[in-house]
């Protein structure tokens, strides 16, 4: 007969042999593409002995999703275990899927994370972004805004899929809101434009397209305002976090909105002269300007491009407008060479995200070939002119002597007028190959001819002017 054991005893011993053991899982990532993998951990809390604990995809796991393994094998001594959730690639367009995989606790084995669930991302469909207009302005008149596509790709789809986009600021608005700066909206397919609204640092915006469409068209409408802010952007990104697409290689693009505050315009251009003055070309900066940085104002030429460094000094397309300034000067300086070359320099400014132009604005301006010397004379006899007498005018003769080389070819002879009569509305400037841009003028002796004429008629007025 076997001794008697105290009830009080038996119950401590049963107590010491039954110590539970808590096991919980975690995944290795939150998602996988198809035909990719994922390590599930399921981690003890002791390592006394060996222990099995069951593993099971829960519910209908997706078509193509299957485990590894059906139970956590630990050997005594080791606190970890794994199983790997292992997916198959498809050529079908599967949408959104999920697989959860769950431990069966009982017994010894407790869990306070019983369950994990990984994503599996469809990557038979994918989005890309595709820039149409990525060039915007403030500007009301014309309207001039931007426009990016989102582009769903890949295999044919049966369900609507949920697109997401976000949609990045330059940071820093007026209000902390980008409302104040531009307007966003967003069309599926051909369809109509709805609204985006509450641009308040960065959106997520979520689009669902139907089965029988594959783009979602942005866009925006830049707003003004009276505030020289430089350029702003707006940049849409498409996030990779979604399942039922990937998402390529081209996943952002940015619309830049160009402050219409600063304007530029084409003032003028006068030729250069081989002999002097130099020739030049003016732009201003009109509208609200602040003047208080530095703007590079990009221009491109054409004509005499190649003879850049040659027949005029070197220009590098780039003008510079300086802090607290509203115009630029940009002189042109023609080499003389005493050749026959009469080229012409077409500028054309080009956009930057500081300005607005008016149009495509350029200007030509002539290279005036050093063709010889020439001598100004009042036309005999020297008399004077009266106000009232218009059709009578004081005659000023230009004489010129060809270099061999320009003996048939016509000489430009640049003028300007100085005296005690300042204001233009004095009188008029004109005569045969003359022209006058209020301050200087030109006068155009023709082949076979030596001589020019400058004819300055006065204006008829009342008032007394004196002489």
């Amino acid at each position: 007969m076997l001794p008697t054991v105290p009830r009080l005893a038996l119950a401590l011993l049963l107590t010491t042999g039954l110590s539970a053991v808590e096991v919980n899982i975690s995944a290795s990532a939150a998602s996988v593409t198809e035909g990719g993998s994922v390590v599930l951990t399921a981690t003890r809390s002791d390592n006394v002995n060996d222990l099995t604990v069951l593993v099971a995809l829960t519910g209908t796991p997706p078509v193509g999703v299957t485990l590894s393994a059906n139970a956590f094998s630990f050997t005594a001594g080791t606190t970890t275990a794994t199983v790997n959730v292992l997916t198959t690639a498809d050529t079908d367009a599967n949408g959104i899927r999920q697989a959860t995989a769950q431990i069966t606790p009982g017994g010894t084995v407790t869990s306070a994370t019983p369950a994990v669930t990984v994503g599996i991302r469809d990557d038979d469909v994918t989005v890309r972004i595709e820039a149409i207009d990525v060039a915007a302005s403030e500007a009301t008149a014309p309207q001039d805004g931007g426009e990016l596509q989102l582009r769903i790709e890949g295999a044919v789809r049966t369900v609507p899929v949920f697109v997401q986009f976000e949609i990045h600021g330059t940071g820093q608005f007026e209000s902390n809101n980008a409302t104040d700066d531009y307007t966003l909206r967003y069309r599926i397919g051909s369809g109509a434009e709805q609204s985006i609204s509450a641009l308040v640092g960065i959106e997520l915006i979520n689009v669902e397209v139907p089965a029988d469409e594959n783009t979602v068209t942005i866009s925006l409408v830049g707003l003004s305002d009276t505030t020289v802010e430089g350029a702003e952007t707006c940049e849409i990104r498409l996030p990779t976090s979604s399942l039922a697409y990937t998402v390529t290689d081209i996943d952002r693009s940015a619309i830049v909105i160009a402050d219409d505050d600063n304007r530029v315009m084409l003032l003028s251009g006068s030729p250069a002269f081989e002999s002097g003055p130099d020739g030049s070309i003016t732009l201003r900066f009109l509208g609200v300007f602040a003047g208080n940085r530095v703007i590079q104002v990009p221009y491109t030429m054409s004509g005499s491009v190649a003879n850049n460094g040659t027949h005029y000094t070197t220009l590098n397309g780039t003008a510079t407008l300086a802090a607290n300034e509203t115009e630029i000067t940009i002189p042109i300086n023609a080499i003389a060479d005493n050749t026959v070359d009469g080229h012409d320099i077409t500028f054309t400014l080009l956009p930057s995200q500081d300005y607005i132009l008016p149009g495509i604005p350029s200007v030509t301006v002539p290279l005036v070939d050093l063709a010889g010397t020439a001598t100004i004379a009042i036309a005999a006899p020297a008399d004077e002119v009266v106000e009232s007498e218009i059709s009578d005018s004081l005659d000023f003769t230009v004489t010129i002597a060809r270099l061999p080389a320009f003996a048939g070819a016509d000489v430009s002879v640049p003028f300007r007028l100085t005296g005690t009569t300042a204001s233009v509305d004095e009188y008029t400037v004109g005569g045969a190959g003359v022209t006058w841009n209020g301050s200087s003028g030109v006068i155009v002796v023709p082949s076979g001819s030596s001589t020019g004429t400058i004819a300055i008629t006065p204006a008829d007025d009342a008032v007394a002017d004196g002489d």
